[in-house]
C-alpha cells in the first residue's frame, strides 16, 4: 500500500495536471485508510 502511496505522488509530481484527478484518489484513499 505504501509503495502505491509513493507512485501516486511520484505520479502527481510528473503530471501536474492530472493534480484534481489525484486529489479525488487523495480524498478516496484517505477516507478509506481513516476507516481500516
Amino acid at each position: 500500500m505504501r509503495f502505491m502511496w509513493v507512485r501516486l505522488a511520484l505520479f502527481e509530481r510528473t503530471m501536474p495536471e492530472h493534480n484534481e484527478a489525484k486529489k479525488r484518489l487523495h480524498d478516496h484513499y484517505e477516507k478509506t485508510f481513516i476507516n481500516a
